[in-house]
C-alpha cells in the first residue's frame, strides 16, 4: 500500500483527520477503521478543549448567546453553499462531505457552540444557590418552557430521520447521493446544530421532568447509551466481516447470494444481537478499564 507507514502513524496517532489529501491515495482522513475516523476528530477538541475554555469564559451571557447564533450560521451556510455548487459532481461533492464533516477545523465552531452551552448551564446552575422567592417562580416558568422544547426538539429530531430514511428505502433511485441522503447525512449535520443544543439544554435544565428524559432514563435507553460509542466503532467492520461469512457459506458468489444457509432477517438480527453483546463486553473489559485508569495517570 502506498505510503502505509504514513497510514498507520496516522491512524495510531489520533491524526488522521487533521491531515487532508483529496486527491491522492491514501486518503489520510480515513483511519484503518473509518469510524474511527470520530476519534480522530474528537482528539483534537480535546487538545484544544483547555485553550477554549480559557478564552469563553470571560464572556458574559448575552456575549455567549450571540457567539452561539453566529457560529451555528457560520458553520452552516458556507459550507451548504460549497456542497450545493458542487452537488452535480459526485467525485467533488464526497471530497468536500469528508473535509466539512470529518475534518476538526471545520467542525471545531460545533464544539465550541457546545462548550458555550456547557458555560451557559454551569452559570444557570450557580444562580440556582442565589434565587429569591421571585426569581424561583420565574424559574419554575423557565423549567416548564425547557420540558416543552427539550420534547419537542426530540420529537421533530426523530421524525426528521425517520421520514429520511423511509424515504431512502422506498426511493426508486437507489443512488447514494440522492437529495433525501444528502440531507439526512450531509445537510442536517450543518443545519440541526442548534436543534440538538436545543435538546441537550432542555434535557439539563427541566431535570427529569420532560417526556423525553424519562425515555432517556429507561434501562434499555441506559444500556444502548453506555455502549453507543463501542458498538459504532465496531459496526462498520463487523457488518465486513458478516459479509464475508455470508458469501463463504454461500454456494453462490458475493453478490448473488441465492443460496445462503442464514436467511436475510437471520443475518440482520444475529448481527445486531452480536454487536450488542460485543459493545458490551469490549466497554466492561476493555474501554472503562482504560478510562478508570488514565484517569488515574492524570489525577495523581
Amino acid at each position: 500500500m502506498k505510503n502505509c507507514g504514513l497510514y498507520i502513524l496516522l491512524t495510531f496517532s489520533c491524526t488522521n483527520t487533521w491531515f487532508y489529501n483529496p486527491w491522492g491515495q491514501p486518503y489520510p482522513h480515513e483511519p484503518i477503521s473509518l469510524t474511527s475516523w470520530t476519534v480522530n476528530t474528537l482528539f483534537f477538541f480535546y487538545l484544544t478543549f483547555p485553550l477554549l475554555l480559557k478564552l469563553l469564559k470571560p464572556l458574559s451571557d448575552k456575549a455567549i448567546s450571540r457567539l452561539i447564533v453566529l457560529l451555528f450560521w457560520f458553520q452552516s451556510i458556507p459550507f451548504f453553499l460549497v456542497w450545493v455548487a458542487c452537488s452535480k459532481d459526485y467525485r467533488l461533492y464526497r471530497v468536500f462531505y469528508n473535509l466539512i464533516t470529518m475534518g476538526p477545523i471545520p467542525r471545531l465552531p460545533v464544539f465550541t457552540i457546545g462548550v458555550l452551552g456547557g458555560l451557559q448551564t454551569l452559570r444557570w446552575r450557580e444562580s440556582l444557590d442565589y434565587q429569591d422567592p421571585v426569581n424561583s417562580t420565574q424559574e419554575k416558568k423557565s423549567s416548564a418552557s425547557w420540558k416543552r422544547r427539550a420534547d419537542i426538539g426530540g420529537f421533530i429530531y426523530v421524525v426528521f430521520f425517520i421520514v429520511c430514511i423511509s424515504i431512502e428505502i422506498f426511493h426508486e433511485e437507489k443512488s447514494s447521493w440522492t437529495s433525501f441522503s444528502r440531507w439526512s447525512s450531509g445537510y442536517s449535520q450543518l443545519f440541526l446544530v442548534h436543534l440538538q443544543l436545543t435538546i441537550i439544554l432542555g434535557l439539563s435544565r427541566s431535570g427529569n421532568t420532560s417526556n423525553l428524559a424519562k425515555i432517556c432514563n429507561n434501562f434499555v435507553a441506559q444500556f444502548l447509551g453506555d455502549i453507543s460509542m463501542v458498538l459504532y466503532l465496531i459496526h462498520y467492520d463487523l457488518l465486513g466481516y458478516v459479509s464475508m461469512l455470508t458469501s463463504i457459506l454461500s454456494e453462490e458468489d458475493e453478490y448473488t447470494l441465492k443460496n445462503k444457509i442464514f436467511t436475510t432477517p437471520q443475518v440482520l438480527f444475529g448481527t445486531a444481537a452480536f454487536s450488542i453483546l460485543l459493545s458490551w463486553i469490549l466497554l466492561k473489559t476493555f474501554v472503562n478499564p482504560l478510562g478508570k485508569g488514565i484517569k488515574n495517570i492524570l489525577h495523581t
